[in-house]
């Protein structure tokens, strides 16, 4: 095929062209010519950027549902505001890059916030995402049994970023167990290749842990995760009036 060289053309203004596109274009679409090497004209169509840059914020607006943290768009690392230098330590590591953490302490120190700063970041960046409560995660499985594997589940299996919030939660049993163990083992195995990140949360050190989940899911989550503990007052204790 000869190699073209496209030049874009300035049109007048038509009735259906855009009247907030700096270029100009019709419906989003512009409209251009080129000359193949041998000379010969030809006129094509492309998306014009304005359009692109619509389909861009569609698919993110589309990606945070899918995420879990639609309507928490305010939840991002700008809007966090430490109020322990252990938060602020946790906060700075997380915004240097993305990754695998493992944020534990008392209720209400903001960790779930920086979860879901880091879902939201993913997603700006074009990674795939999603937040999920292990609790829920946990209930949406055992409605399918046993054996038959559902979506969510297979979602948290493959899904390129991992936030997993409030592991610790669940009622200890046999079958948690071995779903947990199931799960972190495929997301640990994913980290190791370079291909996927798994961030969590819990209440619970990795020593309180002990008790409530897996050996050895509690070494693959040490094995892949960096531990980010996070002390301080509750952000949701009102101020006395």
């Amino acid at each position: 095929m000869p190699k073209v060289r496209a030049t874009i053309q300035k049109k007048e203004k038509q009735p259906n062209q855009k009247a907030d596109c700096p270029f100009g274009c019709q419906d989003g679409w512009l409209v251009g010519e080129g000359k193949t090497d041998a000379g010969k004209l030809y006129r094509y169509t492309k998306r014009c950027q304005c359009l692109l840059g619509e389909i861009e914020r569609h698919k993110f607006k589309n990606l945070m549902k899918a995420s879990q943290v639609d309507g928490l768009e305010h939840m991002t690392f700008a809007t966090y505001k430490p109020r322990h230098k252990t938060q602020e330590k946790a906060l700075n590591i997380m915004l240097q890059r993305h990754g695998s953490f493992f944020l534990c302490g008392p209720w209400g120190t903001g960790k779930t916030h920086l979860l879901t700063a880091s879902i939201i970041r993913a997603i700006s960046q074009g990674i795939q995402a999603v937040k999920i409560s292990v609790p829920s995660l946990l209930r949406e499985m055992r409605k399918f049994g046993r054996e038959e594997r559902t979506n969510i589940e297979a979602l948290a299996w493959e899904i390129p970023y991992l936030a997993l919030d409030d592991i610790g939660k669940q009622k200890d049993t046999d079958w948690t167990d071995e779903r947990m163990f199931e799960l972190v083992d495929r997301r640990y195995s994913g980290f190791v290749d370079g291909k996927t990140n798994t961030s969590i949360t819990s209440n619970n050190t990795l020593t309180e842990l002990k008790d409530k989940i897996d050996g050895a899911t509690l070494d693959r989550i040490q094995g892949m995760c960096q531990k980010l503990f996070m002390d301080g007052p509750s952000f949701r204790t009102r101020k006395e009036t």
